[in-house]
Parts: structure tokens; sequence; C-alpha cells
């Protein structure tokens, strides 16, 4: 297990060369995994943003200088273009991994292959995708004493083994009467109003005020996790499976 703070990809992205920023990720709404990194590519004059698998990505350090991927700069360069403006579709996905020569959708259990879901009536369809720069500043409910507002957003530690997103970094409102940072597991996360742009957490005040606090300079580990879940009373449980990192070539 070893966490990642997104704040702190934020950077280059490196492929043989530097290609450009890191800008953003993308992540499912209903699973919390992220489905791709947003890079800022800079090609001369021109400038457009390509998508990034995390399949693609090699393992890095807390706050990197460059994140390194295993693929080559022309295959990032010639990648699909998509409407930034627009939600991400199943046909985009489609044509995107088409691109890469790789295939996402593997059985579970076997590791072996399926073929890419190609009905027509579901590849207009949106994913669940959800920008983290447009997640972030939502604001935090309490689901005790009247729903109350107790900070918002501020950033997401994921795990890079998997590249789950594990928890949500809350900035303190004045209510809490403090100025720590806390974590809290996206597995205490309520309903999310997407309209209102806030998020629901089933924890009381009280214990959130309580909690073992965040330092945003340094890694969380599994002492700082097991002590914060110990803190709630909810059990610590992570068995979702490792990324299957995968080198592609033309």
């Amino acid at each position: 297990m070893e966490l990642h703070s997104f704040k702190n990809i934020e950077n280059s992205l490196e492929c043989g060369e530097v290609l450009g920023k890191i800008y953003d990720v993308y992540f499912d709404n209903t699973s919390w995994f992220v489905r791709y990194v947003v890079v800022d590519l800079e090609s001369g004059l021109s400038k457009r943003k390509v998508l990034i698998s995390p399949v693609f990505i090699e393992r890095f350090s807390w706050d990197p200088e460059v994140v390194p991927v295993r693929l080559k700069a022309a295959q990032i360069r010639n990648a699909p273009d998509w409407d930034v403006e627009k939600p991400i579709s199943r046909l985009y996905e489609k044509e995107y991994f088409e691109h890469f020569h790789y295939n996402p959708y593997l059985d579970a259990q076997s590791g072996a292959p399926q073929s890419v879901r190609s009905d027509e009536s579901e590849l207009g369809e949106s994913s669940n995708l959800r920008s983290a720069i447009e997640v972030r500043n939502y604001i935090i409910h309490s689901t005790d004493v009247n729903s109350m507002r107790f900070g918002h957003l501020d950033d997401f530690i994921f795990d890079i083994e998997t590249w789950k997103i594990r928890y949500l970094v809350i900035h303190p409102s004045n209510v809490l009467n403090s100025t720590k940072q806390s974590l809290i597991s996206t597995k205490w996360a309520g309903f999310i109003d997407w309209v209102r742009q806030e998020i629901n957490i089933d924890l009381p005040v009280s214990e959130i005020r309580s909690a073992p606090p965040y330092d945003a300079t340094l890694p969380p580990n599994h002492a700082y996790a097991n002590k914060l879940h110990a803190h709630y009373k909810r059990e610590l449980d992570w068995n979702e499976t490792p990324v299957r990192r995968i080198r592609t070539s033309l």
C-alpha cells in the first residue's frame, strides 16, 4: 500500500522527453477508481489535452518531479482527440484503447482478455467519470446536527497500487474550531449531490474534530491509516487487485 496526493502529481509527465503537465484526473463516481490522468500536451505552438490510463503509468515517489509512463511520445501525441466540454463517452473509450492496442475488459479471475463492448446502443452513453478539479471544493456535510457544513474538499489521496481514491482531504470550516485538515475514507461518503456540489459524510462532527491530524507534507502510511480507522471504529479493508501496468509498442 502506497498512498499519493493528487496535488503532488500536478507536475511534468515524462515519456523519453517531457511532454506536458498533469492537469487533472478523471475517476469513476461509483467505485472511486481513477480511470484517466489528463495531461496538458505542448507540441510546438499548439496545445491540447490528452488522456493517459493508469495502466501505462510507472510507479513514482511522493511529490515527484516527473511522472513516468510506459508509452512512446508518438503514441501520446496521436491519441484520439476528445471534447473537454463534454462527458467522456463509451465510444471514445473504445477508440482510445484500440489506439493503444489494449483491451481493458479483463476477466477478474483468469486475467484472460475479453472482447471490447461494441453494442451500438451503449457506445453513445457517457461513462460515470468525474473530474477531480470539478469536485475539488465541494462542500462537506455531516449527517448529524441537521446536516452541518463542516468544510470543503481540498484534495484526494489515492493508492498507487490500485489507483483507487482512498481518502478525501477535508479543509475545515469555522464550525470545527480547528485549522487542521482531516482525512475521510471514501467508504464513509454518503449521498453526493452533483448539482449542488455537496458531499455528505456518515460521521459525527465531534469525531471529526478529534481525529488524528493529517500532515499534507508527508505521505500517509499504513500506521496512520490504522490509527485513523481505529479512531472512527471502522475496519481497514483494502483488497482490490493492483493495476496491471503494461508496455505498448507501435
